[in-house]
């Protein structure tokens, strides 16, 4: 990322979040990364391992930064997405919400 900057060029990082279990962890990571733009994949799947409680500590981290964040939800149905939607409804400022269906 490093050398991006240097060349005057954007980045961009896609992640699941792990790292950012607090909210100092969060901004710390974000921080040390220095990345223009956050995609945060979560849905049903990685929310067997992480939680939105994490995505969202690195939502905010990203909005205190000014990277501009967005959320990725794979989804098997539109119920999904809604949920998380939900769950996220006191961020919804701070972050674009995508979504794609899962093929089998």
């Amino acid at each position: 990322i490093k050398s991006i900057k240097n060349n005057q060029k954007k980045s961009s990082v896609i992640t699941n979040g792990f790292w950012a279990y607090t909210p100092q962890k969060a901004l710390s990571t974000l921080e040390l990364i220095q990345t223009d733009y956050l995609t945060i994949s979560t849905d049903n799947y990685h929310q067997e391992f992480i939680s939105l409680k994490t995505v969202e500590n690195a939502i905010v981290a990203c909005s205190n930064l000014r990277i501009r964040c967005k959320v990725r939800v794979s989804y098997g149905t539109m119920k999904e997405v809604n949920r998380i939607q939900e769950q996220l409804s006191h961020v919804e400022d701070l972050f674009d919400l995508q979504y794609q269906p899962v093929i089998s």
